[in-house]
């Protein structure tokens, strides 16, 4: 028969211990409890989704068309709108593509339209106007001239909407 020293049951009971902890012997027991090994680390990472960030331009007065009554918006259009800015002329925006916007400006009988796809801006006085696409949207202009309307397309929101910035000068 065998003598168990006190040593000896005292190294067994404290691996019995860490075995029901769910321990390995020999690991060290006062170690960060927050450490994972790692395939449980990667499978949480797989069950927690993460939310995609949105993309695109927010507009600042969301769907708000009337916040270009004072001559200053930034709308976002998404189906056909007459847009009153200031006294200038009403902006017609006729059709929202998945490029660009095909707009029109009516004056009594006289009417003009066109379209602008990608960064552009439109200046227009009366029925007469200019359109130009820099593609980026910091190059398109800053100020309208006196009496003339700015119409900048600024990309598309998270959504699909046209981003349109409305200055009346």
């Amino acid at each position: 028969m065998r003598h168990i020293t006190a040593r000896t049951a005292l190294a067994v009971l404290a691996a019995a211990a860490l075995s029901a902890c769910g321990a390995e012997p020999g690991a060290d027991p006062s170690g960060d409890a927050a450490t994972e090994p790692e395939s449980t680390a990667a499978e949480t990472s797989q069950a927690e989704p993460t939310e995609a960030e949105p993309t695109g331009p927010v507009a600042a007065d969301g769907a708000d068309y009337a916040a270009c009554e004072d001559g200053v918006c930034e709308v976002a259009v998404a189906e056909p709108v007459d847009i009153e800015v200031g006294d200038a002329l009403p902006f017609s925006v006729t059709a929202v593509t998945d490029e660009g916007i095909e707009f029109a400006i009516v004056d009594g009988g006289a009417s003009v339209g066109g379209s602008v796809n990608g960064i552009c801006e439109i200046r227009a006085v009366g029925t007469s106007f200019q359109s130009q696409c820099p593609g980026d949207v910091s190059e398109l202009g800053d100020e309208p001239a006196a009496g003339e309307l700015l119409v900048q397309l600024l990309g598309f929101d998270a959504d699909g909407a046209a981003v349109l910035r409305f200055t009346l000068g």
